[in-house]
């Protein structure tokens, strides 16, 4: 098993979707890559560049395929990151915001730490800005079991804060596609899955000491835009959790 899905979920991002493309296609990996990028009905250019990019390497390397899928209407984070799941061919999934980048061995150090017993794996990543310099780099806490981890995101979500970067979760293709991305959100579905995993499924999660993503801070981004609302969407997650899990761990 050393095939990955690299899920791509693009909107408006024509500034920075090639930059996002390119450390893809340019992985320092041996097995096979499959790209599925799914446009979630961008306004901008981002589709066509994207397509563009496709067609001018789509021949260059035997180990990478791209796939493109084109949503009708604006179906929201959740929905399009669900498509990608439900279209991934190979044996692992990790999803890479398409204003993000990922560094050279970022697949192959995932594959090389991956034990059968992980349910997912994540790592920190280096902070970058518009112009893809360095702003700091970032390394969750590191906590020494998977339940002081679980209690830690639930303290951290009631803060409306959030360690873990889904960039960087890892997992076998199986392991997503049990845990579907819940629908019925605007955005916090990263947040969501979290939780839901931690306490309805009661999944692990496996940190590895490593920066695998350039996570970009700009000032289009969607949770720089979305900041105000971030509280209120929060309440409906942690309702829909009290629900899933038949207990009352949030106050909402």
């Amino acid at each position: 098993m050393n095939n990955i899905t690299v899920g791509v979920p693009l909107y408006n991002n024509e500034k920075y979707i090639l930059e996002c493309l390119d450390s893809i296609f340019e992985q320092d990996f041996n097995g096979n890559i499959e790209v599925i990028l799914v446009d979630d009905n961008s306004s901008d250019k981002s589709l066509l560049i994207a397509e563009v990019y496709v067609r001018a390497r789509a021949n260059e390397r035997k180990n990478v395929s791209f796939k493109i899928i084109k949503n009708n209407e604006n179906l929201g984070i959740a929905k399009t990151k669900n498509i990608i799941i439900n279209n991934a061919s190979n044996d692992f999934i990790i999803f890479l915001a398409s204003d993000d980048v990922m560094h050279k061995k970022c697949l192959q150090t995932f594959l090389d730490n991956y034990k059968e017993t992980d349910d997912f794996l994540f790592c920190g990543c280096k902070m970058i800005n518009e112009k893809s310099e360095l702003v700091q780099d970032y390394q969750p806490p590191v906590f020494g079991s998977n339940q002081d981890f679980k209690w830690a995101c639930i303290e951290a979500a009631k803060k409306n804060q959030m360690f873990v970067n889904y960039d960087t979760v890892f997992a076998k293709t199986e392991t997503w596609r049990q845990t579907l991305f819940y629908e019925d959100i605007k955005y916090g579905e990263d947040l969501e899955h979290l939780l839901c995993c931690l306490l309805k499924k009661e999944l692990t999660f496996r940190q590895l000491l490593v920066m695998c993503i350039g996570y970009r801070i700009h000032s289009n981004m969607t949770t720089t835009l979305q900041n105000k609302n971030i509280p209120e969407n929060n309440k409906k997650i942690f309702k829909h959790i009290n629900e899933l899990t038949d207990k009352k761990i949030f106050d909402v």
